[in-house]
């Protein structure tokens, strides 16, 4: 009975040897692959609103869709997606809008696909007394996807 106890620590050790051997080869590898956490540079599309609205022409939501059907073919990983909504201070209600546009256009860019990765919605409304405040991307939302990559590693490519 001794020698069977024994037998199965000396298996179990050499088990466990083999095990953390191979986890050492293949992490070292993957370490000299990666040298950190990289990740590839987002991609941007900017969609504008006409004053006071908060729904998209339909030519812009073609233009969504179009985009995100690009991003779900180029990057099967996605990071997150950043939503920044803005409004000009002299349309009405310029904070709910600025909300309102941001919210509408994550739910087409769900319904368009763009479902891999958490939405992170920011609304702007611009300062009254900036000149910058009034022009046409004051009524836009931009939305940025982040790609991933497997093990959060990439080397650009």
């Amino acid at each position: 009975m001794v020698i069977k106890i024994e037998m199965r620590e000396k298996m179990k050790s050499c088990i466990l040897l083999a095990a953390f051997s191979t986890f050492s080869i293949f992490s070292s590898q993957s370490l000299a692959e990666c040298k950190g956490s990289q990740n590839m540079p987002g991609e941007q599309i900017s969609l504008p609103f006409k004053k006071n609205e908060k729904s998209l022409s339909p030519e812009d939501a073609k233009r969504l869709k179009d985009w995100a059907d690009s991003m779900n073919g180029k990057y099967p990983i996605q990071q997150w997606l950043s939503i920044g909504a803005y409004a000009q201070p002299n349309e009405y209600m310029p904070d709910t809008l600025s909300i309102s546009r941001g919210v509408s256009i994550a739910k087409l860019a769900l319904d368009d696909g763009l479902v891999k990765a958490p939405i992170e919605i920011k609304s702007h409304v611009g300062s009254i007394g900036n000149p910058g405040s009034y022009d046409d991307e004051s009524r836009s939302v931009t939305l940025q996807l982040s790609p991933g990559c497997p093990d959060n590693c990439c080397d650009g490519k």
